[in-house]
């Protein structure tokens, strides 16, 4: 199976259809500059004194998304805002803006340590969609009632620069959600 997503191009509304060679080639280009920065001789030492939602950090959102997806063999679908989703099972009913929606979902880092989950407390919550962040305000209407999909969400439509949780989720930290919305009101 080839895998594919979509990325916007920047400054138009066209989708470009990326293949796993361009994914391949972005991860070749993070691997390269690792490579000539530990080649230095000097270790170079970084402190981020107070992390932002600018422009790199969007790219490094994004690349960091893309290595995630390919190490997992995983091919997602990207909205122009940078949301990353998977359908596993497609819901039948839209949801609006305004709904209140009950979801069973778990949440991840990258690196795959949980932060919340309700499968673990055995019952799915219930939440107004517009008080929620902006990556679930976007993604639930995607999987829409009934269905069980995958988001991955950049930090800038997520918690952005604020650490959570006293460190369980950290500044600029990109999310996985796994999420099976059960109920729209």
């Amino acid at each position: 199976m080839a895998a594919s997503c979509l990325i916007l191009l920047a400054g138009c509304s066209v989708f470009k259809k990326t293949t796993k060679d361009d994914i391949a080639e972005t991860t070749k280009e993070v691997e390269t500059t690792t490579k000539e920065t530990a080649a230095k001789e000097e270790p170079i030492t970084v402190k981020i004194s107070k992390p932002s939602t600018t422009p790199e950090q969007a790219n490094r959102d994004r690349l960091l998304i893309m290595s995630h997806l390919k190490r997992n063999q995983l091919v997602a679908q990207t909205t122009p805002s940078g949301l990353q989703y998977i359908i596993e099972r497609e819901g039948t009913e839209e949801i609006p803006a305004d709904a209140k929606v009950t979801v069973h979902y778990e949440g991840t880092l990258l690196n795959g340590k949980k932060f919340d989950s309700s499968y673990d407390r055995g019952k799915p919550n219930t939440f107004s969609l517009k008080g929620l962040i902006e990556g679930w305000q976007e993604g639930i209407p995607l999987i829409k009632k009934g269905g069980m999909g995958w988001l991955f969400i950049p930090s800038a439509l997520a918690y952005k620069d604020k650490e959570l949780g006293n460190g369980l989720i950290p500044a600029n930290s990109v999310l996985v959600f796994k999420l099976e919305v059960i109920d729209v009101e």
